[in-house]
């Protein structure tokens, strides 16, 4: 029965190192997708360039009814809207597991009760 365990044993060993390769091939396609991310930022960035002009295009419309009230009011709404969005990013990093970790770690508890590998 040892020989058994050994042989299980190595075979969840060897499977494990495919399944880390497995994940560093996923990680290169995560880094493919970080490039087209990268590209909707720069997206990003000229929409909200777009979104300041037409801040200053109300501002200046509505200057005689008040500069300093306009202005207020488009600076609290932006900075409401950053806010928003770091409370939002702040979360989703927090709640980020390393990759396959729930994976890895079966495979580790299997190992284990199976004894001592190679």
């Amino acid at each position: 029965m040892f020989g058994l365990q050994r042989i299980v044993a190595t075979l969840l060993v060897a499977g494990r190192h495919r399944l880390e390769l497995a994940a560093l091939d996923v990680e290169e396609e995560v880094l493919r997708l970080g490039l087209l991310l990268a590209g909707m930022l720069a997206v990003a960035a000229l929409a909200t360039l777009s979104v300041a002009a037409a801040a200053a295009l109300v501002v200046v419309a509505a200057w005689q009814a008040g500069p300093v009230a306009v202005l207020g009011g488009v600076l609290a709404v932006f900075l409401a809207a950053t806010l928003f969005a770091w409370w939002r990013l702040r979360v989703a990093l927090a709640r980020k597991q390393p990759f396959l970790a729930g994976t890895l770690a079966e495979l580790d508890s299997d190992a284990r009760l199976l004894g001592p590998g190679p």
